[in-house]
């Protein structure tokens, strides 16, 4: 099947991705579409199931933080990309979901999503012993998702239970919860550019006032027929992994009133993405990793492929590489 864009405007200024994309029932040869392929560097196994990772410069080392579902956390050096060094596992209570990793008060911290464990704090400023500092639990809810805004030094974790919990951590290793936002279904990703939090989640994606973390208030709400599983932000733009529809488009210039202008048409289900400039990458299951040209939002263009071992369930852009959690394989590729 060749690519495919196809531009579509809605009249409902709220209402999302109510569209039409194209499901593959049988796995072909990505190279079918004509696109270059991406190199690959290197590709590690893993134990578990490799959902999710973070990569982070500590004491001028590239660090990455991968989360392992059952199996917990794994902490690798990849300043040589083809040639990761395993550091450390760290086991932790519950499903690691996602992660994210800063330096708060002369302290190297890994926030974690442990789905039923809730969310962990863990001091990793010695990266091969990781401490516990912190577990929050949140009334028996599933954390699967958490993004820190490091200006602010707030902390926004998403759950099954549809809400944002709003956290300050400045005050490392205290962590103080601020607020509670409701969403409308089980959260699978967030996003915070500024004052505006970007929440994907099961059927859609809520637009919310963040810049009184004490009063979070929705700025719009937008529906879907299908999962929303992670948005990135490039400009006045969103770009929501959207399962069997691909990646949806969205004006967001004005988040009272987002427009979908359209979606791009993957080659299977679109699970994670991610920029690097106006390129953007997309993890799709079965169908490995794809590279667009997103320059014009209007009309993107098809420009690479990966074809991964496994599933490819996330995928990260840092520093010139890119980052793929692959089920049962931690692949690092290069594209451009």
């Amino acid at each position: 099947m060749n690519k495919i864009y196809i531009t579509l405007i809605f009249l409902l200024p709220a209402s999302v991705m109510l569209f039409s994309g194209c499901q593959h029932d049988t796995l072909v040869d990505p190279n079918n579409y004509g696109g270059n392929q991406m190199m690959q560097i290197s590709s590690t196994s893993t134990p578990g199931f490799c959902m999710n990772s973070y990569i982070k410069t500590l004491s001028g080392s590239n660090y990455s933080f991968i989360c392992l579902g059952n199996e917990g956390l794994r902490v690798m050096n990849v300043s040589n990309p083809a040639s990761p060094g395993q550091i450390a596992d760290y086991n932790i209570t519950g499903f690691t979901e996602e992660t994210v990793v800063a330096s708060i008060n002369n302290t190297n911290v890994a926030f974690i999503a442990a789905g039923n464990g809730g969310l962990d704090v863990v001091d990793v400023t010695n990266l091969s012993v990781p401490v516990m500092d912190t577990l929050l639990n949140f009334s028996g809810d599933y954390i699967s998702s958490v993004f820190l805004d490091e200006a602010t030094k707030t902390l926004y974790a998403g759950g099954d239970m549809g809400k944002m919990y709003i956290l300050n951590v400045s005050n490392i290793p205290s962590v103080t919860l601020v607020s509670t936002y409701q969403a409308y279904n089980l959260i699978n990703a967030i996003q915070v550019y500024g004052n505006t939090a970007y929440i994907v989640q099961d059927g859609g994606m809520d637009i919310v006032n963040v810049s009184n973390p004490a009063n979070p208030y929705r700025y719009s709400r937008g529906t879907s027929s299908d999962y929303a599983y992670d948005v990135k932000l490039y400009g006045n733009y969103a770009y929501v992994a959207n399962n069997t529809y691909g990646v949806a488009v969205f004006d967001i210039s004005n988040p009272t009133s987002p427009q979908n202008i359209g979606f791009i048409d993957t080659y299977d289900i679109a699970l994670s993405v991610s920029l690097n400039g106006t390129l953007l990458y997309i993890a799709e299951d079965q169908g490995g990793v794809e590279t667009w040209d997103i320059g014009d939002p209007y009309n993107p263009q098809y420009l690479a492929y990966y074809y991964t071992p496994g599933y490819a369930q996330s995928v990260r852009y840092y520093n010139g590489y890119v980052y793929v959690s692959d089920y049962s394989n931690y692949t690092i590729l290069k594209y451009p």
